[in-house]
């Protein structure tokens, strides 16, 4: 699991991270989805999937310039516009037939699908149902900050329920905590007051939010 002392982002004379994704007070966590994202670029060839792209836009933007890639995304927010690659959907209705897609991304939308009426196990099972046998979907949470209630307590054991209760979907599945250990950063708190109860159902020593990374391949 990367820590921020062994990612190759920190600048550890000044204890900060090197990577300046956002200006809105979120940069903890799309630092490290930025670096998550800088490791998948290379695997990303083919036809590529991100599902709620929203207006962060650096994989679209590298993808669709690649000869070797094909990029697709939907987001429930777009209008249809497949000469940019733009479609409408969610990620449990995604316009595409089965074993389409060589690979799919899902930055940061996982925890909110519940919040518009489709459940995790269905977003998955769409997801699965366009991925090509063998081929990975990559997905990152957000553990303490915002979404349906299991990513905002980081309630693990449901988290990855979702991806190990059918063996029949899922095969090689791998997690990667970032952030979690953050020393020499300090941790991401901008959850207090209002939401201070994380500090109660936090298993951290120092409660802070984290980024949680699935990759897992299609049987």
């Amino acid at each position: 699991m990367p820590t921020c002392l062994q990612c190759e982002y920190i600048n550890k004379e000044s204890s900060a991270c090197s990577l300046k994704c956002d200006k809105g007070g979120r940069s903890f966590s799309r630092n490290c989805v930025y670096a998550i994202w800088r490791l998948e670029a290379p695997l990303c060839k083919g036809k590529i999937l991100e599902i709620g792209g929203g207006h962060w836009n650096p994989p679209r933007k590298n993808l669709r310039k690649r000869p070797d890639t094909e990029y697709f995304g939907v987001d429930p927010r777009w209008d249809d516009n497949p000469k940019l690659g733009g479609y409408k959907g969610t990620a449990a209705h995604i316009p595409f037939d089965g074993n389409f897609f060589d690979r799919i991304l899902a930055f940061e939308t996982m925890e909110h699908w519940g919040e518009g009426g489709e459940s995790p196990q269905e977003g998955l099972k769409e997801i699965h149902r366009v991925l090509k046998p063998d081929c990975t979907a990559c997905i990152t949470v957000p553990i303490h900050l915002h979404g349906t209630k299991e990513f905002v307590d980081g309630d693990m054991k449901k988290i990855k329920g979702y991806f190990e209760n059918d063996m029949n979907l899922w095969k090689n599945v791998r997690y990667e905590e970032w952030r979690k250990e953050f020393d020499p950063l300090p941790p991401a708190q901008n959850w207090r007051g209002k939401l201070a109860h994380f500090e109660k159902v936090s298993t951290q020593k120092v409660p802070s939010t984290w980024t949680f990374r699935i990759n897992a391949e299609k049987v």
